[in-house]
């Protein structure tokens, strides 16, 4: 249990850095492509959200 929870938070840090990337290629995007990267940037950054959610909930109940 302890490496799927150690998987998720890993899985969710490199979510948060491909977020990050994803807004820096945006602020040097042409605007119509800059909307697109923020959009992939704000599910990406859920994604990993979710994924911090879930190994938080996995490390309280086990």
């Amino acid at each position: 249990m302890t490496g799927l929870i150690f998987g998720l938070f890993s899985f969710a840090w490199i979510l948060f850095a491909s977020m990050l990337y994803h807004v820096n290629a945006a602020k040097k995007s042409v605007p119509a492509e800059a909307i697109c990267l923020k959009k992939r940037a704000g599910q990406i950054g859920a994604m990993g959200a979710l994924l911090m959610a879930a190994a938080i909930l996995l490390s309280t109940y086990s």
